[in-house]
């Protein structure tokens, strides 16, 4: 009974929440290979995103299988883009909550030609049951397109950042460092009605006060089909590791979703 109510207040949250389409700086770039100035562009702002709910099943710091939920609008203008993502997940029993965590990550590019940008991103990330009560990265930095045709995107981020975390525990620690990011995006859009994408970033600390060198890796494998229309299914595999943690927790958290996906 407890789950059935939990599920229908899930349900019902992500129902609610706007259906906005997914988008990258893929509409500049191809502008931008059509011709050499910026006025090709039409100077407008654009809105797009996409909205996911679906199935989760986690293993690790969180043993479960439950609903999860993504918005990911982007708001874009000539070579600027603003992309946020949010992402929940949320599970509870007849013993109590055995899941709760909320992301959000807000990335703004710049686009100086046809391959080379900027970048600006910062994310926060609560996790109740991770080895972090919650962290915090921000960094800048140059990324390059090593290649963008109509069926493969393949890019690299790089740059200085900081990183903020809180451990978990009554007594936990509060950590701030500086950190190297490293990012790179893929991907691969085999026909109009299917695509493959894997993304990786990783966290590199640069000063190290606590005396914990702790690398932080985040890798993202996704393919996603289209079944009529704007309407598609999404299967995605999330591969989060810690180099180091305390005693009592796990290195490495994975999450296996299959969600539908709305975009336009």
């Amino acid at each position: 009974m407890l789950r059935m109510m939990f599920l229908r207040k899930t349900f019902l949250l992500f129902a609610l929440l706007p259906a906005i389409a997914l988008a990258h700086d893929s509409y500049v770039i191809d502008m931008l290979l059509e011709g050499d100035e910026i006025d090709i562009l039409d100077h407008k702002w654009h809105l797009a995103g996409e909205t996911e709910l679906g199935f989760i099943a986690n293993t690790g710091n969180t043993e479960n299988i439950e609903l999860n939920g993504v918005v990911n609008p982007i708001l874009y203008h000539d070579r600027w883009s603003h992309n946020l993502r949010f992402e929940a997940q949320f599970s509870e029993g007849p013993d109590g909550r055995t899941a709760e965590r909320y992301m959000v990550e807000e990335e703004t590019r710049y686009l100086m030609s046809r391959r080379d940008l900027l970048f600006g991103t910062i994310r926060y990330d609560a996790n109740q049951f991770g080895p972090f009560r919650y962290v915090v990265t921000e960094a800048v930095g140059y990324g390059r397109y090593f290649f963008h045709s109509d069926e493969h995107r393949l890019l690299f981020q790089l740059g200085p950042g900081g990183r903020h975390q809180k451990e978990r525990g009554e007594n936990g620690e509060t950590t701030n460092e500086l950190i190297s990011y490293f990012g790179a995006t893929y991907d691969w859009f085999v026909t109009d009605l299917f695509s493959f994408a894997q993304s990786v970033h990783v966290e590199i600390p640069i000063t190290d006060d606590d005396g914990r060198y702790n690398v932080y890796t985040r890798a993202i494998s996704s393919i996603r089909s289209t079944l009529i229309g704007r309407l598609g299914v999404r299967i995605s595999f999330t591969l989060e590791n810690n180099s180091n943690v305390n005693p009592g927790n796990e290195n490495t958290d994975t999450i296996t979703s299959v969600t539908l996906s709305y975009a336009f």
